[in-house]
């Protein structure tokens, strides 16, 4: 490695004239990936060897994670990946490679990257080119990034084999569900695929959710309530199945993605009853509740959502459908209603702030926390101008 960094180091695509180079440089690290133990010092030396920087290395260091491209994935596309993958509570993602098959030689096989640990492949489509709604039209349009959203997708498939498939009730619960709702269409969230998709190929249940989920996690419980208003429980059912799985103790996350920022997660506050089941749902200034009958099927939900500009409009439906208020860090209040500045929500811009800002500094798309204040993918000191420039109470 040390003698011949241009060859199996990173830094710089190797031409396509090379092919068999070029593959046996990703097997190589495909390899060093199963075999490198799980010290994060252990993997940042291997990392080191890689030349491996920013998202790159740590999705390795951090994940144990190689994205297998032949070093042409866009700063911006493995950014996407970093924040998705640094999204997903700890210990539930089994993955160890993501390649990106558009951007690796043809009819390489002698040199298979694919390895014991779980991996999935990704489009080269790079972010902000192209746009997809990921949901029916009895749901409002939502347009997300089509990068991270097939990123979504495959990670995915992995949070489904490494941890609902080992758990027994997670496992029982994901196929149980599908048995429930059947061939029908209208009985899934993602309705917009062929009659019987999901009770043929079972394995797309949950990534094909995540599509959805982490385009606006919201609109999945709007369009779960809509349908059940109409008389099918199962979407809503399959949307509180999402929300367990991204649960730790009484918090789970939603997301929403956008052209412009492929995903911004954020902290839903939930309640549960005797029998572990979510009870409530509070989303920003929305609350869902939901109520069980002796089958533990759904029987009712509500939502209800305040009303902070005293407009007469319901908050979440200014901002998710009729769209004529702003909510710049996705936490599902109207700007107008609070500052964005206040990172920690306690109603001042102050030194709190400010060290959580830093604490973020040059991360990514700002973190869990939306550091990024100005939206433009990284926290710097365009995002601590702003908030300096809101300094002390916030106006309302």
């Amino acid at each position: 490695l040390a003698g011949f960094p241009a060859m199996y180091g990173r830094g710089t695509p190797i031409a396509s004239t090379f092919p068999t180079t070029l593959r046996g440089r990703e097997r190589l690290w495909r390899t060093l990936t199963d075999l490198t133990p799980e010290s994060s010092a252990e993997r940042s030396s291997v990392a080191s060897m890689a030349n491996w920087t920013g998202s790159r290395y740590s999705l390795f260091v951090d994940y144990g994670l190689v994205v297998a491209d032949n070093d042409r994935a866009s700063t911006a596309q493995l950014n996407a990946i970093h924040k998705w993958v640094s999204s997903i509570p700890a210990g539930r993602l089994s993955l160890e490679a993501i390649t990106i098959s558009d951007f690796l030689p043809v009819g390489q096989a002698e040199f298979d990257i694919s390895g014991p640990g779980c991996q999935v492949n990704v489009f080269s489509t790079n972010v902000g080119v192209v746009q997809e709604n990921p949901f029916p039209t009895d749901a409002p349009a939502w347009q997300c990034d089509l990068f991270f959203s097939v990123v979504a997708h495959e990670v995915s498939h992995a949070l489904d084999a490494g941890w609902v498939t080992p758990s027994p009730t997670l496992d029982a619960r994901r196929d149980a569900l599908v048995t429930d709702a059947g061939t029908q269409s209208l009985n899934y969230l993602r309705s917009m695929l062929p009659t019987g998709f999901f009770a043929q190929y079972p394995q797309e249940f949950i990534a094909s959710i995540a599509n959805q989920w982490t385009a606006e996690s919201h609109l999945c419980f709007r369009l779960g309530r809509t349908r059940f208003e109409s008389g099918r429980r199962q979407p809503i059912e399959q949307a509180l199945f999402l929300a367990e799985l991204y649960a730790t103790g009484n918090t789970s996350l939603f997301f929403r993605g956008s052209p412009s920022n492929p995903v911004v997660p954020r902290q839903v506050s939930l309640t549960r009853d005797a029998l572990g089941r979510i009870r409530t749902l509070q989303d920003g200034t929305t609350n869902f509740q939901f109520s069980y009958g002796a089958d533990g099927h759904v029987v009712g939900v509500t939502e209800t959502s305040e009303d902070c500009n005293a407009n007469g409009i319901p908050d979440s439906y200014e901002i998710l459908v009729a769209r004529t208020v702003s909510d710049s860090n996705a936490d599902m209040i109207p700007d107008s209603c609070q500052c964005p500045a206040d990172i920690n929500r306690d109603g001042v811009v102050n030194g709190v702030d400010v060290a959580t800002l830093l604490g973020a500094w040059g991360a990514p798309q700002g973190g869990l926390l939306d550091t990024d204040l100005n939206d433009d993918g990284i926290v710097n000191g365009a995002d601590l101008a702003i908030l300096l420039a809101a300094w002390g109470p916030c106006p309302n």
